[in-house]
């Protein structure tokens, strides 16, 4: 699912610092979604006796462009943990993991964004 933001300001300086700082925040949240899906799948390893090094090690992330970004797992059987079959009961990691790289997101945009527009006033 995709966030659409919109910035809207009459100085150029304005919105080129936001794109600046939103840029900081997507690098955010790529490394808080793999530290989260890689942490909730070590602990689902633990309580139910699964070894999951191969999906574990698959998780992984970057930027798709300047403000787009992606992160999970490369295998095709990573679908069946989050959830579940018939034989196996589901173990969610991504949409946990979602939840709270956006979290991170938001704190780290209001931030950076901030913090790069007082660098380009001069402030």
């Amino acid at each position: 699912m995709a966030t659409k933001l919109i910035i809207h300001s009459n100085f150029r300086k304005v919105i080129g610092a936001a794109h600046e700082g939103l840029g900081d925040a997507v690098d955010k949240w790529v490394e808080e979604g793999v530290d989260q899906a890689r942490s909730i799948l070590a602990k689902n390893e633990a309580k139910r006796d699964y070894f999951l090094n191969t999906l574990y090690d698959s998780i992984d992330g970057g930027k798709d462009g300047e403000l787009q970004a992606h992160f999970g797992p490369n295998k095709f059987y990573s679908r069946f943990f989050e959830y579940g079959t018939r034989f196996i009961a589901p173990m969610p990691f991504l949409r946990p993991a979602k939840r709270k790289a956006d979290a991170a997101f938001k704190r780290e945009a209001g931030t950076s964004v901030e913090r790069a527009i007082r660098r380009r006033a001069g402030m």
